[in-house]
């Protein structure tokens, strides 16, 4: 719901500046604002005792880093830049009050707790059934598909600036594996990475791979049947 972040960042206070490896939100500390990414990479994390890390979800521009957090405080989860972000916050008080008087600002909200929880489901999935390259080829697509929907894709080639270590936190994969497995894309002529650039040589293919399909991502202005380039 395009519309609904748009008021959102409206309300925001001045946005700041977060340097890459800080924490926007850190769990287990209150928080009585909402943030959202205007620029830059951010990821969702849970840290287990022993310090091993597991991404949940990845940031990019104009996402909500914690709605659950509206209502649950402390956060559960934490929140970091992994690149140099702008962000923004709102008073999670203002966010119930506007909720309690507008059915559907609360509708809203609703959407995108909705949204969040479909989009975990599909990671969830591949982390519990795929293989290492179908893991990774999916996970390629959709954050390919997301930066084609906000406008920053140039044509086949795209910026994702992810160590194969945040890879293999997002994925349940070790380092060694991740990249073996992108080595293998690379020879198969699928995608190649230089740097953070990422340009894909098969689209086609590297959907075949993940056995990826977009529907999942309730993209604004695409049905079902538009292709995705």
């Amino acid at each position: 719901m395009p519309e609904t972040l748009e008021f959102l960042q409206r309300l925001c206070r001045e946005p700041r500046r977060v340097c890459a490896k800080s924490d926007i939100v850190l769990s287990g500390t209150p928080s009585a604002y909402l943030h959202i990414v205007l620029s830059g990479w951010a990821c969702r994390t849970r840290t287990l005792a022993d310090g091993r890390r597991q991404i949940t979800a990845f940031l990019l521009s104009g996402d909500i880093c914690d709605l659950d957090n509206v209502f649950f405080d402390p956060p559960g989860e934490s929140v970091s830049a992994l690149t140099e972000c702008e962000v923004a916050a709102i008073p999670k008080a203002r966010l119930r009050d506007l909720a309690r008087r507008d059915a559907d600002f609360a509708e809203a909200l609703g959407w995108f707790a909705a949204h969040d929880k479909v989009v975990l489901g599909a990671r969830i999935a591949s982390l519990g059934q795929r293989p290492a390259q179908e893991r990774i080829a999916h996970l390629l697509c959709e954050l390919i598909t997301r930066l084609r929907a906000r406008g920053e894709a140039n044509g086949d080639s795209c910026r994702v600036p992810l160590t194969q270590e945040q890879l293999g936190e997002a994925l349940g994969l070790t380092t060694v594996h991740v990249n073996r497995v992108l080595q293998g894309l690379r020879a198969d002529n699928v995608v190649v990475r230089d740097g953070d650039r990422l340009t894909i040589l098969d689209w086609e293919g590297l959907q075949a791979i993940g056995c990826f399909s977009p529907t999942y991502l309730h993209l604004p202005g695409r049905t079902h049947s538009q292709p995705i380039a």
